[in-house]
């Protein structure tokens, strides 16, 4: 294989034939995100009521890779309720360390049923940035919702990685 710069276009030339060096970078980024996204796996183990407007949510990594805390901003947590007037109600919140009306944050990170983590640690602050939600650990997300829910009626919640691992209850 060879690289050349033919014009103001880089191309890969070999027995196959003459290609330009980004398609070929874009498909094997896409094979790439492809094997990751096989490797993320979420589980949904469980969402509780804090309040009326506070959804707790225990989503595990049972995949075989993790999921670093700088990716969080690109992790979708969907609540699915009904507000105090009867509406139901699919709620995409962002995340938000800090924790505000209409986002998510981390409250805790379990390993097993033990509060806290030893290998890569998530910082559940808004200093965060540097850790690692690691296979087998148990994210216990804080969903702030913007409406009054009705705590009587069910509650969903869909997370779902960056990379297409997704986990719903």
């Amino acid at each position: 294989m060879t690289i050349a710069l033919l014009g103001m276009f880089y191309v890969v030339v070999d027995e196959a034939g003459i290609f330009p060096k980004a398609l070929l970078d874009s498909i094997e980024n896409a094979y790439a995100q492809a094997d990751y996204s096989r490797r993320v796996a979420i589980r949904v183990e469980g969402i509780v009521y804090v309040s009326d407007s506070i959804v707790r949510i225990n989503a595990t990594n049972i995949g075989s890779i993790g999921v670093a805390e700088k990716d969080f901003l690109r992790v979708d947590v969907i609540v699915i309720y009904s507000t105090s007037s009867g509406i139901r109600l699919a709620e995409a919140l962002r995340y938000d360390a800090s924790g505000v009306s209409g986002t998510w944050r981390v409250a805790d990170v379990l390993t097993g049923s033990s509060s806290g983590e030893a290998l890569n640690p998530i910082c559940p602050c808004p200093a965060a940035g540097k850790g690692v939600w690691d296979p087998g650990e148990t994210l216990v997300i804080e969903a702030y919702l913007s409406s009054t829910a009705d705590v009587a009626s069910p509650v969903n919640a869909l997370v779902a990685s960056p990379y297409g691992g997704y986990g719903y209850r």
